[in-house]
């Protein structure tokens, strides 16, 4: 069985991250992946798709072109007779997939949602509308979080919640990497702040400048992982700041996990978040965690995370100086592993592919 997913993003996020996990532990004798992806835009990582075997279509540009993106979309879905189609969405902004795979007729529809909020009015209006005109017992309905799913579907009920999973033998605590990857930063006698995310709005990376210009530690490095659109304006207001030689923007990369040993706390300053993958693999890494208040608590699976508002640069100097205090590394590295000792939550997806779609089973909470 073939499995359509729609879509990939232009760079390696969340949704791309969370879909290449479960595609590596799936068993490919029963179940294949294909993907959309809109933009004719080059991705560097597509090649770890098809190198599983997976197809992946390439469509015209929504945004600039929205009728013939559909209607290449109605052309694929006919043409190939997908049967099953999973669907991730940030917002119900635009619901033209779902419906054109309604009008085709495909008999399993899953709709994911992947986060909790748009910081776009336009977006919201459209999202709140759609929700009234989405029929939402003709799709199953994956969420990442209970909040997720409330933001998406405005309600919970048979929601099949997939929380994140990642290889835990890749993002375990590896020493002799740490100080391999401390000495490649020039970053060995530092105290080192990080987080790996895209630098966008939804980020919030521009708050973590305020926080690192006024903390008093001077040994202290921004380690961020990732690259976006206000790249340009977090190197300006660092100048401005006078910490440009506080900051490492490592762009994308294809290897966060190396990035994760040469830190000592890991930061999330998003202003909204679904269930934020990098959490998790931060705290398979063995780091301590500071998180927005605005992020769901279903992120701090090992019960040590300091959650603080983003309103308060001060709140966050202070739960920085109090980790760096206690030396929380080793003891919070140690029971990470005994949290994920196994990459259970990558499965997920494909049990109840097998247990719904290969048996026919139609409408029915799937309970992990």
């Amino acid at each position: 069985m073939r499995i359509l997913h729609i879509s990939l993003d232009t760079a390696m996020g969340g949704i791309e991250s969370f879909l290449l996990n479960v595609y590596k532990l799936i068993d490919k004798e029963k179940i294949q992946f294909d993907f959309i992806e809109y933009g004719e835009v080059e991705r560097n990582f597509n090649n770890r798709y098809t190198d599983l075997g997976a197809k992946i279509y390439i469509l015209p540009d929504r945004k600039k072109n929205p009728l013939l993106a559909s209607k290449k979309l109605k052309e694929i879905v006919k043409k190939y007779n997908y049967q099953v189609v999973h669907i991730h969405k940030n917002s119900l902004a635009d619901i033209s997939s779902i419906k054109i795979c309604q009008d085709v007729g495909v008999s399993k529809i899953i709709v994911h949602s992947h986060n909790t909020y748009r910081d776009n009015k336009m977006v919201v209006l459209l999202h709140k509308i759609n929700q009234k005109r989405l029929d939402k017992d003709k799709v199953f309905k994956f969420a990442c979080s209970i909040k997720a799913a409330e933001w998406l579907f405005n309600d919970i009920e048979d929601i099949t919640i997939v929380k994140n999973g990642i290889d835990t033998i890749k993002f375990g605590l590896n020493l002799d990497k740490r100080i391999e990857k401390r000495r490649e930063l020039n970053i060995n006698n530092c105290f080192v702040i990080g987080s790996v995310g895209r630098l966008t709005e939804q980020k919030n990376p521009l708050f973590i400048l305020d926080v690192i210009s006024q903390l008093p530690i001077d040994n202290v490095r921004l380690l961020w992982v990732g690259d976006g659109e206000l790249k340009r304006t977090m190197e300006t207001k660092a100048t401005e700041y006078g910490i440009e030689d506080k900051i490492i923007f490592t762009g994308a990369v294809t290897n966060p996990e190396d990035y994760y040993q040469a830190m000592d706390v890991f930061v999330m300053p998003s202003l909204y978040e679904g269930f934020p993958i990098a959490a998790v693999e931060a705290q398979c890494s063995g780091l301590p965690m500071i998180l927005s208040t605005e992020i769901t608590r279903e992120a701090d699976i090992i019960g040590e995370t300091e959650w603080v508002n983003c309103n308060d640069v001060s709140s966050w100097i202070k739960a920085i100086l109090k980790i760096k205090n206690k030396k929380f590394k080793k003891r919070l590295y140690k029971r990470g592993v005994l949290v994920y000792n196994q990459p259970r939550r990558t499965v997920l997806v494909h049990n109840f592919y097998q247990k719904r779609y290969l048996n026919g089973t139609r409408k029915e909470q799937y309970t992990p």
